[in-house]
């Protein structure tokens, strides 16, 4: 049975923030495991059962690290910021054949003070991008993708702005729904109070916003299986 996320998983990410290394990590791995690793294994179990009326099709709900969950170590080999731990936790059902980060998802993140709930592909690599701006050259496909965010805002969803400023090759700035070729993702996001996530009840407050926001998670899916790699 799911009994859900606690207060005690924002506690524990605002108190690593306040202390973020390794030592106190590791003097903190039991409640870690209980609160955070846990809990997503237990998440991820049940929606994933849960999203299979939505999505029968190539749903990935793999309730482990590297699968639905992500390493709670950063890499910081690259990054300016070297604190080793991250402070917020992902989970992400992924739908399609291609790897998580590069397919339509259904995806949770939460911080010490917000919870976010998103669909979609919130970043494109150069084959899905080159795949996207080829898939929006059909008119039906951009009124379509137009129509998803125009009513997604108005239900209080964030989409992706613009990442370019000149517009790609094959359009031009007076076509109608050229502006969504400016961008580099295909998603929306909603942010929500912590709180949120407490409790039997996330199951049913997440899968309200999924299945809200679930014309746009198909329509990712469904160009994204245009999408070849090597």
């Amino acid at each position: 049975m799911y009994s859900g996320f606690s207060k005690n998983a924002s506690d524990f990410l605002r108190e690593l923030g306040e202390n973020n290394s390794k030592e106190y990590f590791e003097s903190r791995r039991e409640d870690y495991e209980k609160y955070i690793k846990q809990a997503s294994i237990e998440y991820v179990t049940e929606m994933g059962e849960h999203l299979m009326a939505l999505a029968p099709v190539h749903l990935n709900a793999v309730p482990k690290v590297n699968g639905s969950l992500f390493r709670f170590y950063r890499d910081t080999r690259f990054a300016k910021d070297k604190r080793p731990m991250k402070e917020e936790v992902g989970l992400v059902i992924w739908q399609g054949k291609n790897p998580r980060l590069k397919s339509s998802s259904f995806y949770l993140q939460f911080n010490a003070e917000r919870l976010f709930l998103a669909v979609g592909i919130r970043w494109f690599d150069k084959e899905t991008r080159d795949v996207y701006r080829d898939y929006l050259k059909d008119e039906k496909n951009s009124a379509r993708l137009h129509g998803i965010y125009e009513t997604l805002k108005q239900k209080g969803y964030d989409i992706p702005t613009d990442a370019y400023k000149r517009y790609p090759k094959g359009f031009k700035k007076e076509d109608k729904y050229a502006y969504l070729a400016l961008k580099d993702a295909a998603y929306a996001i909603k942010s929500f109070d912590v709180s949120d996530l407490y409790g039997d009840g996330l199951i049913d407050f997440a899968y309200k916003h999924y299945e809200t926001m679930f014309e746009l998670q198909a329509f990712v899916y469904e160009m994204s299986l245009n999408v070849e790699y090597e």
